[in-house]
């Protein structure tokens, strides 16, 4: 995962998910494929550090898997947390309310803090 992180975005680090996108979407962009099922790209998961990350954030390994794996998906339909605030705070706002649907029972905050 370090070198695809490396090889794709320039960081030399370890991180949980990264992206593929098949496609250039824009956040809550048209989805229309004409009603045929579309691959909208990969999403690459780093299970050690998935698991690291529950046992620091007190969570089960699946709560954090499924938080990653919704982050991920995000990213194939357009969402950016990294050009600006307002768009990481729309992303992270999706992805708080797709994880509590997926996982109501789970304890959820934010790991994210903004200025």
């Amino acid at each position: 995962m370090r070198e695809l992180n490396r090889e794709h975005r320039g960081i030399p680090k370890t991180t949980d998910v990264l992206s593929f996108p098949l496609h250039e979407l824009e956040e809550g962009g048209d989805l229309d494929f004409a009603g045929q099922p579309v691959l909208l790209g990969d999403v690459v998961l780093c299970l050690e550090r998935i698991d690291r990350q529950a046992r620091e954030r007190a969570w089960d390994f699946e709560d954090e898997l499924i938080f990653c794996l919704v982050h991920g998906v995000l990213h194939l339909l357009g969402f950016d947390h990294e050009a600006n605030d307002e768009d990481a705070r729309k992303m992270y706002a999706r992805q708080a309310e797709i994880f509590a649907k997926l996982r109501p029972n789970t304890r959820y905050e934010s790991f994210i803090e903004f200025e």
